[in-house]
């Protein structure tokens, strides 16, 4: 069930984008992309309730406001 779902770490996986499925976490409160190959950041949009977020040691060039709120 994946409104269960309240911490994820994808942290050291290669990524080169966020998996779809991240974005249907919409329970999410903590999430660890560390050490990827990220460079921007679709798949935020419906994570409203994030609280802990590691992006460090990614490939990003700009962060978007919304990632602040």
């Amino acid at each position: 069930d994946l409104d269960s779902v309240y911490r994820l770490d994808l942290s050291e996986q290669q990524l080169t984008k966020i998996p779809e499925i991240v974005s249907k976490l919409t329970n999410l409160q903590e999430l660890n992309l560390s050490q990827n190959n990220l460079s921007n950041f679709n798949g935020f949009e419906n994570l409203s309730n994030i609280q802990v977020l590691n992006i460090g040691m990614n490939n990003f060039k700009s962060f978007p406001i919304e990632i602040t709120k």
